[in-house]
């Protein structure tokens, strides 16, 4: 109780105690309030900052896409270019009952290297002859023919052999293009690149 002039200290050290508890707990309650505004803060960082990683998972997996395909067109590209020499070389057969001739034409800017008929297992005999008049030889060689540059024109003659063996062996040529790739034509035209060792 109080008295005129007189406090009661009994009291006194309640009700500091009690405005000191609720100073506290006004403190307490502005920092929670303070932490749980930092911590909406925190997650809408991390939100935002997932949703950043998350576009930039899909600009990687796009830009992964986007260089598979060009890659991919590249070395469609290049396998073009390198399937275009190829191209230009022919070989027409021709067969009788008793020989069998395949002229390999390379109508191609660049030389062919290391080319080889074969029919079957039999090695053919090897002239080069004359473009504009293949009746005309210009000279005897050994298979496999190391190069035949462009417009030139060798021919392979399978002769002396059975009817029934110049009947059913057909001629595959092989040689190499100036890339350095090796290539199979038969002589049906089918042209294969060939897996080199």
């Amino acid at each position: 109780m109080l008295l005129a002039g007189k406090i009661d200290w009994g009291d006194a050290p309640t009700w500091f105690g009690f405005i000191a508890a609720g100073v506290a707990a006004a403190f307490a309650v502005a920092s929670f309030i303070k932490l749980r505004q930092q911590v909406n803060e925190q997650s809408a960082f991390i939100g935002e900052q997932q949703a950043f990683i998350a576009d930039q998972r899909a600009f990687m997996v796009e830009q992964s896409e986007t260089l598979r395909l060009e890659r991919q067109e590249l070395l469609a590209t290049a396998e073009d270019r390198s399937a275009a020499q190829a191209r230009q070389v022919r070989m027409p057969v021709t067969r009788q009952p008793d020989w069998a001739r395949a002229r390999v034409f390379n109508e191609s800017q660049l030389p062919i290297r290391d080319v080889e008929v074969k029919f079957g297992p039999y090695t053919p005999s090897v002239t080069e002859v004359q473009a504009r008049d293949p009746q005309v030889v210009v000279g005897s060689y050994s298979s496999p023919v190391h190069l035949i540059g462009p417009g030139r024109v060798f021919e392979f003659r399978l002769s002396e052999y059975s009817e029934q063996v110049i009947r059913n062996n057909r001629a595959v040529l092989e040689f190499t293009d100036a890339q350095g790739a090796r290539w199979a034509l038969d002589e049906h035209g089918e042209l294969k690149r060939l897996v080199q060792e």
